[in-house]
């Protein structure tokens, strides 16, 4: 279940339906609590609300995922819900006095919900989105933290570290990856697992076959979008992730839908050495 809302009337109220559609009125989410859904604090800044959007819608766009698409809907439509509130100064105010997401909407008399959405759901699904979230998440402090987390987690295992990291390319991180990696276990901030600095080099050479044979397999796909001429289109979005090339953004929806299931059932995790 989403996050209740923080304030107490709504507290008790019952879930909103929501159809099928990103863009229907029913989609509107005022039980939730913007800050918890985005994953921000009550004091964040406009643009790191912006960037925990960007990130989030990215990787819940129903478009996005195979499986499960109305759940896909649904977390879009709730994310796309608190970005609607936060990122407007006016209506973030109201919900910050009123604890109301509701009230914070109608207190906008042209805000239209349903135009906001349908922008928001087309916005997302393009590649040059794609490739500026790409810039700004690699090199990144963020980016070394989710790393080393998920060194710890899978305890030096290669193979499942590059399956978690978004937007890794084993041809051209592999090595950064390392030196990060080798940094942490210097300082001890990590433990060097055998896993890691005794990995055969055979599995190493069949890591990177495997990525290179997924490129290659993603080049194909990308010629196909351009030759019919589409561009910046959820085809080629869809290309790009049905391939697994060097994103690896399915795996990463895969594991942020388990993160989703662990708020519900918390359990502890092994944590990097600050």
């Amino acid at each position: 279940m989403p996050p209740k809302s923080r304030s107490k009337a709504q507290a008790k109220g019952k879930q909103t339906a929501r159809e099928e559609s990103p863009t229907s009125e029913d989609s509107q989410s005022p039980e939730l609590d913007p800050y918890e859904l985005l994953r921000v604090r009550s004091d964040a800044t406009e643009g790191e609300i912006k960037t925990a959007y960007k990130k989030l819608a990215l990787e819940y766009h129903p478009d996005k995922v195979k499986g499960n698409t109305d759940e896909a809907t649904k977390k879009f439509q709730d994310l796309t819900w608190a970005y609607a509130i936060l990122s407007d100064e006016n209506r973030r105010k109201i919900f910050d006095k009123t604890g109301s997401t509701e009230a914070a909407a109608e207190g906008d008399a042209g805000f239209n919900w349903t135009d906001f959405c349908n922008s928001q759901f087309h916005s997302m699904v393009n590649l040059q989105m794609l490739d500026e979230q790409k810039i700004e998440y690699q090199g990144s402090e963020r980016e070394r933290d989710e790393l080393l987390s998920a060194f710890v987690k899978h305890e030096g295992n290669l193979d499942r570290v590059f399956e978690d990291i978004v937007f890794s390319n084993v041809l051209h991180d592999e090595d950064r990856f390392r030196a990060m990696i080798d940094q942490a276990i210097a300082d001890g901030k990590v433990e060097g697992y055998t896993t890691y600095t005794q990995e055969p080099a055979r599995k190493k050479q069949q890591r990177l076959k495997r990525a290179q044979r997924e490129a290659e397999e993603a080049g194909e796909e990308l010629k196909k979008v351009k030759k019919r001429g589409k561009k910046d289109t959820g085809d080629d979005l869809a290309a790009l992730i049905k391939t697994r090339q060097s994103n690896r953004m399915e795996d990463f929806i895969s594991r942020l839908e388990d993160e989703a299931q662990a708020l519900e059932h918390p359990k502890k995790r092994k944590k990097v050495k600050a």
